[in-house]
């Protein structure tokens, strides 16, 4: 199945934004690790790439897709994760209302 357009520019908007939250809100000693998706030649959503958050010791703190679902792994990271997560959605929103012509 495909998705209805609008959900596309959301998660567009989304995929750019999370590597933004990372370099803003994680120390730099931090590493984002991005899987790229499999190229896959059926019809349906485009395939985005799945965000891992690693800490200095290589423990997965969070991971993000586009499509809006996060996790976070670790306590310690809870803040940093959530100042992400409204970062990331304001850009979901914001790719929703330029998709509207808002």
């Amino acid at each position: 199945m495909v998705k209805h357009p609008k959900y596309q520019a959301m998660d567009e908007a989304r995929q750019i934004a999370i590597p933004k939250a990372f370099e803003k809100f994680c120390p730099d000693d931090f590493v984002l690790d991005v899987i790229e998706p499999k190229s896959d030649s059926r019809p349906g959503p485009i395939p985005r790439p799945t965000f891992r958050v690693f800490s200095p010791q290589e423990v997965l703190l969070a991971h993000f897709h586009p499509n809006g679902y996060s996790e976070c792994h670790d306590v310690s990271f809870q803040e940093i994760y959530e100042k992400m997560k409204v970062m990331i959605e304001e850009a979901a929103k914001r790719g929703y209302e330029e998709f509207q012509g808002l």
